[in-house]
This record gives C-alpha cells, structure tokens and sequence, in this order.
C-alpha cells in the first residue's frame, strides 16, 4: 500500500483500523448527510484534512464498504456516489 488512508495503520505489516480516526470519519459522514458542507462536516469531526481530500474520502471504497454505516448512512451514500 503506498499510501496509508486516514483512519488507518499499519500493524505487522497490514492496515488496520485505527478506532479514534474512525469514529471521526463516522462523525463526519453523518455531519454530511446531515446538510453540512463538506469543509464544516470535517471542521465538526475534527479531521485534519483538505477539504479536496474529504470530497475524496466521499467516494472511496476503503472508507464506504470497511467502516460500520447506519442504515440511514448506507442508502444516502449509495445515492452520493452514483
């Protein structure tokens, strides 16, 4: 892997989740589809990150298909993503 995703680590050689930064990317997932820009979600969930590489993680399969989503979470991303 050459570059390590937010919310990520590397532990003997594979990534793993790293729960803290998770829970942030949570934070912020649901701040968005709640009507945040993407700017303030990440402002409100503390991630220290360019709002370009927010709009990324919106479309990324590493944090859409690994992290935990809501029910409520799952059908709106789908949307976001088409």
């Amino acid at each position: 892997m050459a570059h390590i995703p937010y919310g990520y680590k590397i532990e003997r050689g594979k990534a793993v989740i790293v729960p803290e930064e998770a829970e942030r990317i949570r934070t912020f997932l649901n701040a968005y589809l709640d009507g945040l820009s993407i700017k303030n979600a990440g402002a409100e969930a503390e991630i220290p990150l360019s709002t370009s590489a927010l709009r990324k993680m919106l479309s990324s399969e590493v944090w859409i298909t690994r992290l935990e989503m809501t029910t409520r979470s799952i059908g709106a991303l789908f949307t976001l993503c088409l």
